[in-house]
């Protein structure tokens, strides 16, 4: 009887050893995954060159890597981001549309503007939606009266540009601000 209980111990024993290890394994191969895919996504970044009337703001790693870039004299700026997930370009213009008619406002499409950014080297066409917005007379905050929307699809991530500017003539003066924003994967 007591080696019955003996050999019984002595595999739950092993068991518990082994069922520890196993748990070790599985969450060292999820951190070093995570790590791995943390520095993929650390590693991206925007550029910006030297643009006459444009200098460079902020840019984030985290949550999504982004670059924001000012005009000089404080009317337009433009917002870089990359992101995981695919998009829908036309869906993705209407909901902006859409939200902003439904804050009251009046939407008009523009041109759209036809740039393009370098992306890991190669040069990426690329298509800006630009609205006009007149501001709701019942709104209490004013918003930029000229704002663009454009997308790079990158496999499982994209790249999302927004140009803003106080009024919709100044959007032509993001064009070549925007053409001048780099993206290194």
């Amino acid at each position: 009887m007591e080696t019955a209980k003996s050999k019984w111990f002595i595999w739950a024993a092993v068991a518990l050893l082994v069922l520890a290890i196993g748990i070790f394994c599985l969450v060292f191969w999820i951190n070093s995954t995570h790590k791995a895919s943390a520095q993929a996504t650390m590693t991206a970044k925007f550029s910006f060159s030297d643009t006459p009337a444009w200098h460079l703001g902020f840019s984030n790693q985290k949550p999504a890597v982004s670059q924001v870039i000012f005009s000089d004299d404080g009317t337009c700026f433009i917002s870089a981001e990359y992101d995981k997930g695919t998009v829908d370009v036309a869906t993705e213009v209407q909901k902006s549309v859409d939200s902003l008619a439904n804050s009251g406002n009046a939407v008009a499409s523009l041109q759209n503007a036809e740039v393009s950014m370098t992306v890991d080297g190669r040069i990426t066409p690329y298509s800006i939606y630009q609205q006009a917005i007149a501001d709701s007379p019942s709104s209490s905050q004013q918003i930029k009266q000229g704002q663009g929307l454009g997308f790079i699809q990158l496999g499982d991530h994209y790249i999302k540009v927004l140009t803003s500017c106080d009024t919709p003539n100044q959007l032509d003066g993001t064009v070549v601000a925007v053409k001048n924003i780099s993206f290194h994967s």
